[in-house]
């Protein structure tokens, strides 16, 4: 009697589709979660088929057969600067995917910076002061600065300038500081640098802006 047999061919290698973090991203984590969306219209992915490398190393991650979701997150995979992410994927017949590879950057140290009211100087004997900032960050770059007369009241969010002329001090005679914070680009902020000047008041001012 004749004897009848199928056979499942699959030629066709798997698909990545999405996946974060974007290419070229700056993170302020070294613990970013890594996603991507891979499917296979034939066999199927491999148990272990999807895989994922970073700057060279491959990574543990979550394969979901249900969503078609590879996912890490929670685990410190980065470096400082730039990293290199790598997706793969193998069906079960054994399509080999060509490789996603892409780039992202991290950043979580904060800037440094420094304040001077007047150019150093001791004493002025108007409320308006110029600011002389100085800000550097290694990876990012400043992004903009916070500044306050009275820290506990709170700051008041500025573009990064080498100098803010016309900062109004509180009218109040004495010593006067002024606070400031740095904040980079991948969103680290600084602790407050400060600097002191003392007021001597002597006639009503008046500004013309």
């Amino acid at each position: 009697p004749p004897i009848s047999f199928g056979l499942w061919v699959d030629t066709v290698p798997p698909a990545i589709g999405s996946y974060s973090p974007a290419p070229g991203l700056l993170l302020n984590t070294l613990a970013p979660t890594v996603t991507a969306s891979i499917s296979d219209a034939h066999s199927g992915i491999e148990a272990d088929g999807a895989t994922l490398s970073v700057n060279g190393v491959t990574v543990p991650a979550v394969w979901d057969d249900a969503t078609g979701q590879l996912t890490i997150t929670g685990r410190t995979i980065l470096n400082e600067g730039a990293n290199h992410l790598q997706v793969e994927a193998t069906d079960r017949a054994g399509n080999v995917q060509t490789p996603i590879v892409w780039s992202v950057r991290a950043d979580v140290t904060p800037p440094d910076g420094s304040v001077l009211i007047n150019g150093g100087a001791q004493t002025t004997t108007s409320a308006y002061v110029t600011l002389t900032l100085s800000g550097t960050d290694a990876l990012a770059g400043i992004s903009h600065v916070l500044i306050s007369n009275d820290p506990v009241t709170g700051f008041v969010q500025e573009p990064y300038a080498a100098v803010r002329d016309l900062w109004r001090l509180n009218a109040v005679r004495g010593e006067q500081t002024v606070y400031v914070k740095f904040v980079d680009l991948a969103g680290n902020t600084s602790a407050p640098v400060d600097d002191q000047i003392v007021l001597e008041l002597s006639a009503p001012e008046t500004i013309i802006v």
